[in-house]
């Protein structure tokens, strides 16, 4: 499917309805209402559905008081997944709705492993992995249609630019990331705002969640593998929410002679979301698509049943698989 298809679809829908992966990040938020706003511009109703995260300072960049979450397929024409490629990657409450729906497209950027090929949302599927984030495919979708680029579709969209290239530090990017910041910039995006709210604004939650992690941090394979990991009792303990931590998975990788960077977030009980991220191109996938995950080489992220007993060993095994390449 190209741009001109996904443009074709909205433009013949009445009713669609927007989808992201479970806990939304910047991107995931910052494409749902992006696309909401498109829509909206060529005169069709969009509504964004999503099971909200707990507190934290995306409340502060979307209006997610506008979030719903009793979607019912025969009241839209068109679902629209973005930022993953199966329905399983949606939140639990959606599933069996969003898999009655007969007209869905999907927008993504991660690659697509073996597995994960056999449970696809959609045939219909614009998916181009080389790209830092949806909101940079949202962009130049934007402009290579001539639709109009406001200054709230500019700032949402630059939200999760900055939240998947991690202001521009990261290695995913390419020429085009500063082109479509650029453009951004010039559609009046609220940049300033934007600072302000996701690397300006240290409260004391986030003062003490970098207290926590840098004191319990652990290396193994001769400090070529990092992790940490932030468990039930920590989160209620330290009165934090998991958006409030997940800044330490990107902070590992940048220490010196680190290869391989592990974060564990723990969501239910022994239930982790264990997201990773590596440099000097040491494949995360190798890991991440073995325990049904998914993502990018250099950046990936699965859900896994263990005690944190155990993470030590697990981890000491994937970060050899990953630093070894096999």
């Amino acid at each position: 499917m190209t741009n001109k298809d996904v443009v074709k679809f909205i433009k013949n829908a009445k009713n669609i309805a927007l989808f992201a992966h479970k806990n939304p990040d910047p991107d995931a938020y910052g494409s749902m209402f992006a696309m909401r706003e498109i829509c909206r511009n060529l005169g069709v109703n969009a509504d964004v559905f999503a099971l909200r995260n707990s507190e934290s300072n995306l409340d502060y960049l979307f209006p997610l008081n506008e979030v719903k979450t009793d979607f019912k397929a025969k009241d839209y024409d068109l679902v629209v997944i973005m930022d993953a490629h199966c329905v399983k990657r949606l939140a639990p409450i959606f599933f069996d709705e969003v898999e009655k729906s007969k007209n869905i497209i999907v927008i993504d950027h991660h690659e697509i492993t073996e597995e994960e090929s056999k449970c696809l949302a959609s045939k219909n599927m614009l998916n181009i992995p080389h790209l830092s984030s949806i909101c940079e495919i949202l962009t130049i979708l934007m402009r290579d249609h001539q639709l109009e680029i406001t200054p709230v579709i500019a700032t949402y969209l630059y939200i999760g630019l900055m939240g998947d290239t991690n202001r521009f530090l990261n290695s995913n990017l390419t020429p085009q990331v500063f082109d479509v910041a650029k453009i951004l910039y010039e559609k009046q995006a609220n940049i300033e705002f934007i600072y302000d709210v996701m690397y300006r604004s240290l409260s004391r939650k986030h003062l003490k969640a970098y207290q926590y992690f840098v004191k319990n941090l652990k290396l193994v394979e001769n400090g070529q593998v990092v992790y940490t990991v932030f468990d039930l009792n920590t989160f209620k303990k330290l009165n934090l929410e998991h958006e409030d931590v997940k800044f330490s998975v990107d902070e590992m990788k940048n220490m010196k002679d680190v290869k391989v960077s592990f974060l564990f977030m723990e969501f239910e009980k022994n239930n982790y979301r264990v997201s990773m991220r590596s440099v000097n191109g040491f494949n995360t996938m190798i890991c991440s698509g073995a325990n049904g995950g998914g993502g990018h080489k250099l950046a990936s992220a699965f859900d896994k049943k263990i005690k944190k007993s155990e993470i030590d060993r697990f981890v000491k095994l994937w970060g050899k698989k990953v630093v070894d390449g096999k």
